[in-house]
């Protein structure tokens, strides 16, 4: 009976799954929002950035400003998002200027407009929707690039927008691969320090010796110097009393003491 349970789930999951594979974009439901529906806001979205676009520039045209100059917080102010409701422009709207005018300045303006990249990917609790567009340069050069509108999919209200160059497969595994090697030649530059800092811990100890050493040679100086004192005087006080002694025998004798031979004796 489990068996027979087990197998009729299984069916009843790929009838569903064959179901939703062969379901047109154009005719889903996307929580209330068609196909057509949000096409039409996509596009929307792009001609309201590039409007905002158009009022910056003109605006830092007419204060001699340069792009650096100017203060894209500005845009996201509670004052600015109040003051253009009235005109039907939202948060995220004024948020994407910013971005919008970074790829202008790279690339160039907007040329066109391919209307046939518009789709629609949803994925887990966010719907997203894609376009591309081309910007071209003075010299005529194109860039495409991929305008994206992020959803949440309970209530499809709007996230955020993204606005990036296209990056070809050849393009991501190049920067994939440097990034690879940045990091690696980080991780062995680090390695190296570590293993110099470990190197240098072996310095202490010979330092530590070579400072004994002093210590050592400057503590015995004095001691052979009061070795070689104690000699010299020794030998004076002997000579002394060797005078001493001649004297009196030559006061004794009635001669003179340098008739006298003083000679060494040497005990056994």
């Amino acid at each position: 009976m489990k068996k027979k349970l087990a197998l009729l789930l299984g069916a009843l999951v790929a009838a569903i799954t064959l179901t939703a594979c062969g379901t047109d974009p154009k005719e889903a439901d996307y929580n209330g929002k068609t196909y057509q529906e949000l096409e039409t806001e996509m596009n929307q979205y792009v001609s309201v950035i590039g409007m905002l676009h158009s009022s910056v520039a003109s605006f830092m045209e007419q204060n001699n400003m340069k792009p650096e100059d100017f203060d894209y917080s500005q845009m996201t102010s509670e004052e600015t998002i109040e003051s253009y409701k009235s005109y039907g422009v939202n948060e995220q709207e004024l948020a994407a200027v910013e971005s919008w005018d970074n790829i202008v300045a790279q690339y160039g303006e907007l040329d066109r407009t391919d209307a046939e990249s518009f789709t629609i990917n949803k994925a887990g609790n966010t719907t997203t929707t894609d376009i591309s567009l081309y910007f071209k340069n003075e010299d005529g050069v194109e860039k495409e690039v991929i305008f994206e509108i992020v959803y949440k999919s309970w209530n499809m209200e709007v996230t955020g927008v993204t606005i990036e160059p296209y990056k070809s497969l050849t393009e991501k595994m190049t920067k994939a691969g440097l990034n690879t090697v940045i990091s690696m030649s980080v991780v062995f530059v680090v390695l190296i320090v570590i293993s110099l800092i470990i190197s240098a811990f072996n310095i202490f100890p010979y330092l530590e010796k070579r400072k004994k050493e002093k210590a050592q040679q400057v503590s015995a100086a004095p001691a052979v110097e009061t070795v070689a004192t104690t000699e010299v005087v020794e030998e004076t006080d002997d000579l002394e009393l060797v005078a001493v002694i001649a004297a009196a025998i030559a006061a004794s004798e009635g001669c003179s003491t340098s008739d006298f031979v003083v000679r060494s004796i040497n005990r056994r």
